[in-house]
């Protein structure tokens, strides 16, 4: 099999990469961890329609948000650290 040159995993529409890299990572380390957890966000007296995907949960109580983005961390990200840290299963 041939393998392609990735320029250190180049950027957005390669997130899948990097996050294939650190499972790989984890395993190898035995670090515990899930890949992709889903929760609820409940909103007033519903549960919205849409749900947090967070891209691991390391250790059983870490959210790890793999980002791939050129010039650091973007207002956004930001943005989604605080909607994390309201997530109630997530704290």
């Amino acid at each position: 099999m041939e393998s392609i040159s990735i320029k250190p995993l180049e950027l957005a529409s390669l997130k899948s990469f990097y996050k294939d890299a650190f499972e790989y990572e984890f395993r190898e380390n035995s670090v515990l961890y899930n890949r992709e957890r889903r929760y609820q966000i409940p909103y007033k007296k519903i549960i919205l329609p849409h749900r947090f995907h967070a891209d691991f949960i390391v250790f059983n109580n870490v959210i790890l948000e793999i980002k791939a983005k050129e010039g650091g961390i973007a207002a956004e990200d930001l943005a989604q650290r605080s909607i994390i840290l309201n997530v109630p299963d997530a704290k």
